[in-house]
């Protein structure tokens, strides 16, 4: 079984409800668990594949989507999460009727692999391409990645949020979806991006 992400006691809740001061642990609690996590992740992937590391070239995001097809899961969401997820739509009541409850979700263990590929996929690109690093964006709880890691450079309109994309991979893996693209065909549109926002 792969090893689950412990999130603090703190930050066990709706990452939209923190508070600035939580925002910023969190951040904090995220930078000192990268390299625990990534080391995670190596093992995992080497039980596949031996040679595989993390030596975080573009080469290397060939074999890991290779495994994350493999790995990625849904399960049946259990009647407390139903109900849970009818009381926090009912707090909205535009979407009332609108909302449908899912009926399947990422097991846990998927969901912790595409927390630590979102580490590895964001570090590929800053150890990639000076002028790209890790941030925090806190300023307004209304922001789709409110007090998420996020990469960037100093230029970058919308930054990216490689947790997020990992897990926008794993559904589209499961559903079946024919046009998916690959963690190395991303890196490669998304560098090139970054390389023309650093030449401003």
């Amino acid at each position: 079984m792969y090893t689950l992400v412990k999130i603090p006691p703190f930050a066990n809740k709706d990452i939209y409800s923190f508070s600035k001061e939580e925002a910023k642990e969190y951040y904090k609690w995220f930078t000192n668990v990268k390299n625990e996590r990534l080391q995670i992740l190596e093992s995992e992937v080497q039980r596949m594949y031996p040679k595989w590391k993390l030596d975080y070239t573009r080469n290397s995001l060939i074999t890991l989507y290779e495994w994350f097809e493999k790995k990625v899961m849904y399960r049946n969401i259990n009647d407390e999460e139903k109900e849970e997820i009818k009381n926090q739509i009912s707090q909205t009541p535009l979407f009332v009727g609108v909302i449908e409850v899912p009926k399947i979700t990422f097991t846990e263990e998927t969901v912790s692999i595409c927390f630590d590929i979102g580490i590895y996929f964001g570090d590929v690109f800053v150890k990639n391409q000076t002028g790209i690093k890790w941030i925090q964006k806190i300023n307004s709880t209304s922001y789709i990645d409110y007090a998420q890691p996020l990469i960037s450079t100093k230029f970058s309109k919308i930054p990216i949020n490689t947790r997020r994309v990992a897990e926008n991979m794993a559904r589209s893996i499961l559903e079946k979806k024919e046009k998916r693209k690959s963690f190395l065909e991303l890196f490669d549109k998304w560098i090139l991006e970054f390389s023309d926002e650093l030449k401003q």
